[in-house]
């Protein structure tokens, strides 16, 4: 399956899920399309299905806990059920296993479509 057919199932599993805002969909679109970061940011659901296939040593690596999207407004305090302050990760929707070698290989991704020099 091509990155457009990968990207038309994702969307429709996704307007199963919830409304969608068909303008926004179209500007998502047209930023995926001018920009190379904005591509690999948006389309990182192909990446994750693909990565094993692409990278098959790499994907046999031990697993980690990996955050998407993290930088300084993820993170925060709160009170867990004891009472006790707690600080960690706000959002764990882009929360998942992934491989050592996965983490890094995103990484290089980033940097290389000149991404990360600020985050």
């Amino acid at each position: 399956m091509g990155i457009h057919a990968a990207t038309r199932a994702y969307e429709d599993r996704l307007r199963r899920q919830v409304a969608v805002d068909r303008t926004a969909l179209g500007q998502k679109h047209e930023r995926m399309a001018a920009d190379p970061g904005d591509f690999l940011r948006a389309s990182y659901y192909r990446w994750a299905g693909r990565f094993a296939a692409v990278c098959p040593e790499a994907a046999r690596a031990a697993p980690v806990l990996a955050l998407g999207d993290v930088h300084v407004e993820n993170f925060g305090t709160w009170q867990d059920t004891e009472g006790r302050l707690v600080f960690g990760a706000k959002w764990l929707t882009r929360g998942a296993a992934a491989m050592h070698d996965q983490v890094l290989a995103d990484w290089k991704q980033w940097r290389a479509a000149g991404r990360g020099k600020r985050d």
